[in-house]
């Protein structure tokens, strides 16, 4: 059979592109090595959804944390999956409260909502266990904490039910081009693609060497 599309790993972005594709009306195929869904980078994650202010708002990968922290809000309650809306707090100690400022600052540029800086008797109040010398914290109300694992199978399962094939203990071996598609030769059988993800974590750039194929590494937004 030839799929519209081929994701090689199966984690939270190869979970997360089959959950997308299954909106469409196209075949795709997604490939995992190992015997489960996300037995690679994905099940030893932290599971913090970041609110994206600690990095310049200037960058994509700012941007895009900030969008993905407002995916997971919705998407958690659609599938769900495990989702707990904690904020998250970055303390200062003295000397520290303009570079506090400026992490505010580049939040709000970012368009994060309700940021805002406590002082001591706030923190005293609700986060007793701090350190006497925190003068001062930053609040990030929109940060999170999700099950990884619990997130890649809800993903992965409303992905199957609207028409996405999973192969599990099916690793890819080798890529190659064949005019206008893909052959991907895995340890059980040989497919073929019009386009072929790479979504392969930790062994993304062992994937991405293949140099016989040209490899297409794309991750694509809405």
């Amino acid at each position: 059979m030839l799929f519209d599309f081929i994701v090689i790993g199966g984690g939270i972005v190869g979970t997360s592109l089959a959950y997308e594709l299954a909106k469409y009306k196209v075949s795709a195929l997604l490939l995992e090595k190992e015997a489960e869904l996300s037995f690679g980078v994905s099940k030893a994650n932290s599971g913090i959804v970041h609110t994206g202010f600690q990095s310049d708002y200037r960058q994509l990968k700012t941007k895009l944390a900030v969008r993905g922290n407002e995916i997971y809000r919705g998407i958690a309650k659609l599938l769900e999956f495990p989702y707990a809306p904690l904020g998250e707090l970055v303390v200062a100690v003295p000397g520290e409260r303009e570079a506090l400022q400026a992490i505010k600052a580049n939040g709000e540029k970012l368009g994060i909502p309700d940021l805002a800086i406590v002082e001591r008797n706030w923190l005293r109040e609700n986060e007793p266990n701090l350190s006497g010398e925190i003068e001062c914290a930053l609040i990030g109300p929109t940060a999170a904490v999700i099950n990884p694992y619990e997130t890649v199978y809800a993903l992965a399962e409303n992905a199957m039910v609207n028409g996405v094939k999973i192969h599990c203990e099916d690793e890819v071996l080798l890529i190659e081009k064949e005019r206008n598609t893909w052959k991907v030769t895995t340890a059980r059988a040989l497919y073929k693609s019009r386009y072929v993800i790479n979504a392969a974590g930790l062994y993304s750039d062992r994937v991405a060497r293949w140099r016989k194929q040209r490899f297409l590494t794309f991750c694509r937004g809405r």
